[in-house]
């Protein structure tokens, strides 16, 4: 569990609140955070795709989290990234909480624009996991029925050739960021995952873009076999901010902590977690016993960050 820290006559007590995130530096995740309601509050605009350039880049520079893949999509995101030190909260909390503020000051709004509850990190164990999701990533809004081809989307959306290391620069919006204490620019670039690093980029980017083409083309022979339509790019653009999906939501019935492809590779990661679990509770439940000199097993954040807890090292 994660848990508050509170005082009473004067000696520290936990309060369990929620399961306790684990938190390993450099490991490779696929986050996604949805709207409040299912609104189109991310909806493709000029501005929409200003500010979350240029807080995805703020939120990089700020924790060394390095980003792989991103969909924006009309009402959630997705991105592929690499938590090199360690500061995977930090960063969430820092991109999420400025593209809704400057969201809020776009549409005018005070409700909330992220969907009650945290963020979905799901930990990506190998490479094969990672190059699924990537290309999962950049296939979104064909797979959701909006474009024929990703290159279509008017909203910010990554591309294979992004690994090569471009960089684009990111205006700051018109909204919310104060210019005298924001730079006028910041740089976004995305990079290969870790996983991938010593494979040749030209034959890793080709692989992508063919797998990416293949998705694309089963798309389109759904398409044909249902008779559905593609939505559009401009029909995108013009979509009422303020509105929702006129289907029900698919409630999931998992909410899963790691993606491994394999079974052999999900098994270890599920009993790598179980036990992660298990010390964790163990070395809560000693420190809430007034044992202050437990050590937490490595990968615990929230206890170490708010608590001081020693952890054991990786």
């Amino acid at each position: 569990m994660r848990a508050a820290v509170s005082s009473r006559g004067g000696r520290a007590s936990i309060v369990a609140m929620t399961v306790a995130r684990r938190v390993v530096p450099g490991s490779t995740y696929l986050l996604t955070r949805r709207c409040a309601g299912r609104r189109f509050l991310l909806r493709p605009d000029g501005v929409t795709n200003r500010i979350v350039a240029y807080c995805l880049a703020r939120a990089m520079a700020d924790t060394g989290v390095e980003v792989h893949a991103l969909s924006v999509m009309s009402n959630h995101v997705h991105l592929v990234v690499t938590d090199l030190e360690g500061k995977l909260p930090v960063f969430a909390h820092e991109l999420f909480r400025s593209i809704a503020m400057c969201i809020k000051d776009h549409h005018e709004v005070r409700e909330n624009v992220w969907a009650d509850g945290s963020y979905s990190a799901v930990r990506l164990e190998n490479e094969e996991a990672v190059l699924d999701k990537i290309v999962y990533v950049m296939a979104n809004p064909v797979a959701a029925g909006l474009v024929r081809t990703a290159r279509e989307w008017p909203g910010m959306l990554s591309l294979p050739a992004e690994l090569y290391g471009m960089e684009h620069r990111c205006e700051r919006p018109p909204v919310w960021f104060d210019a005298k204490t924001n730079p006028d620019e910041l740089v976004l670039r995305y990079s290969v995952p870790p996983c991938s690093a010593g494979r040749d980029v030209d034959a890793l980017v080709a692989a992508l873009r063919h797998e990416l083409g293949e998705r694309e083309k089963a798309a389109a022979a759904d398409r044909r076999q249902t008779g559905r339509r593609v939505l559009g790019a401009e029909a995108v653009r013009d979509t009422d901010p303020f509105a929702s999906p006129s289907t029900e939501e698919i409630e999931r019935q998992r909410n899963p902590t790691f993606a491994a492809f394999t079974a052999e590779a999900s098994r270890a990661a599920a009993a790598a977690l179980r036990a992660w679990r298990y010390a964790y509770a163990e070395a809560l439940a000693a420190w809430r016993l007034g044992a202050r000199d437990t050590v937490f097993p490595h990968g615990t954040w929230w206890m170490r960050v708010f608590a001081g807890v020693p952890v054991a090292p990786g």
